[in-house]
């Protein structure tokens, strides 16, 4: 029977919270591949390596002067564990890296980078340049010492790889800090100009294509703080709309049931709005069958409607999330209304366009539920002509539409059209044609009733 060496891991070893604590580092750390390429644009070679493994690294003069608490600080930073002074922690940990690169793909250039490190003007650098942080000596100093875990670096004041990408995933380095918790004077904003903590795909549990759909994954996200989850929506069967990944292999869940559940954990966690982001492939029956789902489930949560006066005005925004707290929000592409298929004068289809664009003001799909003037899907096929478009030139856009001056003229208020389209220019184009063709003709017979 083989002997083991002391601090060998096997199959059948139990680790302690701590030597988990240890692995998961690992882990954490090799995995990072994208830090293993920035440390090696960095790193040079180690100047002193026959210390690293020596009793420079496990006896230095600065841990005898910790002190030994048995406590567990972050996992990107040193603790009073990380520094004591033992030789079966040292080996096990070098165990527990062989682990993790063994189960993850590491690249060859992780055992290079083992023997290269980060001197400390390089790193003071690579935060003047990379970073934008203007520090002294000093605070480069005391980066190190925070996260390097080798006692030999820390003296020398350079940084290995395992010490940059301990710096690097810190919480100081996060974009935001979720446990500061903004006040409610910071949340009367737009909501455009807030992050919002967003889930893609919410209702996957594992593989895009052929993984488990599951409700309960919408309320596990909203209690975690999520403020926007997405609805992938299909045709159902039955009459009734699914969700899940089309065209996969993904298993479908009811429409209903997800939404029920969207509306018992909406606001358990945070009392902010709750967006809804609709990937919509239904046909214009079962939307409005989610239009009904929507209005019985959420009642007067749903945001159906303008809220205030100045969503009405020339130049709009949207509500801060402290005037939306407790609300639900829809965002969904909407249909555009059918056009007529007779065309007789151009005011029949400017009409019909700007019932258009007053329905496209609504807040969400619910305003369009009777569906009798909806298309299921914008066609190309109203399109097949827009080649004619081009060689339309600027004085006959400026005869049709004024110039550019009078643009403004054409703005979206209260149903005025915004900008024309390319049908539009191009019947307008044609109906011009047919008038001036029309005219000639009427003074060609009108020249020769003179001459007879």
């Amino acid at each position: 029977m083989k002997k083991l060496n002391i601090g060998s891991v096997t199959q059948d070893t139990q680790l302690d919270f701590l030597s988990f604590v240890t692995l998961y580092r690992s882990f954490s750390i090799l995995i990072r591949h994208d830090l293993q390429d920035i440390f090696n644009q960095l790193a040079v070679a180690s100047m002193s390596r026959a210390t690293l493994n020596g009793e420079k690294s496990r006896s230095a003069p600065e841990l005898s002067e910790m002190a030994v608490k048995r406590k567990i600080g972050l996992l990107t930073r040193n603790c009073s564990l990380d520094l004591e002074s033992s030789d079966a922690k040292h080996t096990r940990k070098r165990h527990f890296d062989t682990i993790a690169a063994s189960s993850i793909a590491v690249k060859n250039d992780h055992i290079i980078s083992s023997n290269k490190v980060i001197t400390l003007a390089t790193l003071k650098k690579f935060l003047e340049t990379r970073q934008m942080e203007l520090l002294n000596d000093e605070d480069v100093k005391t980066i190190i010492q925070r996260h390097e875990p080798e006692a030999a670096h820390r003296i020398e004041n350079c940084m290995s790889f395992e010490g940059f990408a301990r710096y690097m995933m810190d919480k100081d380095n996060y974009a935001f800090l979720s446990e500061l918790m903004p006040e409610s004077t910071y949340m009367n904003l737009p909501l455009s100009q807030y992050y919002i903590a967003s889930s893609h795909n919410t209702y996957l549990t594992g593989h895009q294509l052929k993984g488990e759909s599951s409700v309960e994954l919408y309320s596990q996200v909203l209690l975690t703080g999520a403020r926007c989850v997405e609805l992938d929506c299909w045709d159902g069967e039955d009459g009734t709309p699914v969700i899940y990944h089309g065209h996969t292999f993904t298993t479908k869940i009811p429409f209903r049931a997800v939404v029920d559940a969207i509306n018992k954990a909406a606001f358990v966690q945070s009392a902010y709005p709750v967006i809804l982001s609709i990937e919509n492939h239904c046909s214009v029956v079962q939307q409005q069958r989610m239009a009904t789902i929507f209005q019985s489930i959420f009642g007067e949560k749903l945001v159906t409607n303008f809220l205030f006066d100045y969503d009405y005005t020339d130049e709009p925004f949207l509500p801060s999330p402290l005037s939306l707290k407790h609300k639900i929000l829809i965002k969904n592409k909407k249909l555009i209304v059918e056009v007529p298929a007779t065309l007789s004068t151009g005011l029949t289809r400017q009409n019909t366009y700007k019932q258009s664009n007053l329905s496209s003001r609504a807040s969400s799909i619910i305003s369009n539920t009777s569906g009798n003037s909806l298309n299921e899907e914008f066609s190309d096929d109203e399109y097949e002509d827009d080649d004619d478009f081009d060689n339309i030139d600027d004085k006959t856009y400026h005869v049709n539409w004024g110039s550019i001056e009078d643009k403004s003229r054409h703005s979206l208020s209260h149903g005025n059209i915004s900008t024309p389209t390319r049908q539009h220019l191009q019947l307008q184009h044609q109906q011009q044609f047919f008038q001036q063709q029309q005219q000639q003709q009427q003074q060609q017979q009108h020249q020769q009733h003179l001459q007879q």
